[in-house]
Formats: C-alpha cells, sequence, structure tokens
C-alpha cells in the first residue's frame, strides 16, 4: 500500500508540475504576443514621427523655390490673361464673349 500511495503521490506531483508549466508557459507566451505587439505598433509610430518630421524638413528647406515656382505660375496666369483681353482677377468663366444671338433670334 505504501509502494501504491508513493507512486501515486509521485503521479499527482509530475502532473501538477506538468500542468503548472504549461499555464506558466501560456501565460509567457500571452505576454510576449503583447509584447511584440507594443513594439511593433510603438516602431510604427516613431517610423511616422520621423517621415514626417523629414516631409516637413523637405518643405521648409525648400519654401524659397516654392515660392518662386508658385509666383512665376501666378506670372504667367496674368500673363496669358491678358494676352486673351480678360479683366485680370476675374473667375474662370466669369467673362462672357460678347451677346450671341440664338437660334431665336433673341440676345441672351
Amino acid at each position: 500500500m505504501t509502494s501504491v500511495c508513493a507512486s501515486t503521490k509521485s503521479l499527482l506531483s509530475s502532473l501538477l508540475s506538468s500542468l503548472l508549466g504549461f499555464i506558466k508557459n501560456t501565460f509567457e507566451s500571452v505576454l510576449a504576443l503583447f509584447s511584440a505587439f507594443y513594439a511593433t505598433t510603438s516602431t510604427a509610430v516613431a517610423s511616422a514621427f520621423d517621415l514626417f518630421k523629414a516631409i516637413l524638413h523637405f518643405l521648409i528647406s525648400n519654401i524659397l523655390l516654392m515660392v518662386i515656382i508658385a509666383a512665376g505660375f501666378f506670372g504667367y496666369n496674368l500673363y496669358l490673361q491678358r494676352q486673351r483681353g480678360q479683366k485680370v482677377g476675374s473667375s474662370p468663366g466669369g467673362s462672357r464673349p460678347p451677346a450671341e444671338k440664338s437660334q431665336t433670334g433673341h440676345e441672351q
């Protein structure tokens, strides 16, 4: 009887040890998963901020060039409007050509 009790005690001890090991390893796996998710998220956020910082730096460092290009575009549009005889500053389609006769013969 002592040997049966000893073997049962040994069996239960190893079963409990295996069960606790399984629970411990599962818990550590879940923690590792959350840790990996946090690391990935923090890396993505840091990369997004670095990208935003680089784009902002590029825009600030090239602001003079962008102003020159915009002024040239504006000047070219003024030149085209004057060549067409339109009033400067009118909206596109805002100036109408002289009244044309419609099919009924009435002026618009």
